[in-house]
């Protein structure tokens, strides 16, 4: 007897979304621009086809994302067209996101009187199009806060006082080494809803390596607790960790 299963690109929708609404972009192996809705959670951001529907185009997990970067490249802009606001990069694929209406065209040299056409006013793009600079600056903006959670951003400051961070990066262990000064968000997705555990030092989350996959558990350990005068017993912390065989990438 053989048994076929199909796969059917459908997921449940989520009740914890970040941010959802209609987005237009084309990508490097497809430069057809297309509209979805799009859906961002803590993990991932899913194109659906509509915004009934759980049936969804595709899907990106935050953990892929190497990259969030304002509109830089231009070469597979179809002729005639407005280009995009920002990119998405991943290992494999790099997502145009976005279409910017606002953008004049440029003169045209064979007929240098021929002046450009005015643009089009934010009230004249239609709701719910997906296009526009300020819709697509709402999901870059929105998108960029996800791939560092909210443990990592800045605390309000004291009146009187400068911004600090809640937990400032300093220190990475992993792999029995360590690396100063290293940026969480461009090596690992944090996932702040999965809290695996909790001690005296620090907060245990779930987590993953963006260019491998590698599921990892990650201590955060918020250094405004210690005194400067303790910053030894912060760094044994550290060493410990780095001489157990499950090491965990420990960030301050």
């Amino acid at each position: 007897m053989r048994v076929v299963q199909s796969v059917r690109q459908t997921t449940r929708r989520s009740s914890t979304a970040i941010k959802e609404g209609w987005m237009v972009h084309y990508s490097n192996k497809d430069t057809l621009r297309k509209r979805h809705y799009w859906r961002l959670d803590c993990k991932c951001i899913i194109l659906f086809q509509n915004n009934t529907s759980n049936k969804f185009y595709k899907e990106i997990p935050l953990s892929e994302i190497l990259e969030v970067r304002p509109a830089t490249d231009f070469t597979l802009v179809p002729q005639g067209t407005n280009p995009h606001c920002f990119e998405l990069v991943t290992g494999t694929m790099c997502y145009f996101v976005g279409e910017d209406p606002n953008t004049l065209p440029s003169v045209s040299t064979s007929n240098p009187q021929t002046l450009p056409q005015t643009p089009p006013s934010p009230s004249m793009v239609q709701p719910n199009s997906g296009i526009g600079r300020e819709v697509a600056n709402a999901w870059e903006c929105a998108i960029r806060q996800a791939l560092m959670p909210v443990i990592f951003q800045d605390a309000p400051p004291a009146e009187g006082n400068t911004p600090h961070r809640q937990a400032s990066v300093s220190i990475s262990v992993s792999n029995s080494q360590i690396k100063e000064n290293v940026d969480i968000g461009t090596v690992y997705q944090i996932f702040a809803d999965e809290v695996l555990g909790s001690g005296q030092f620090g907060i245990v989350y779930g987590g993953k390596h963006r260019k491998t996959g590698r599921d990892v558990a990650v201590k955060v350990i918020d250094k405004l607790r210690f005194p400067t005068k303790q910053e030894s017993q912060l760094r044994n912390e550290v060493a410990i960790l780095q001489v157990r065989a499950h090491t965990l990438p420990t960030f301050l």
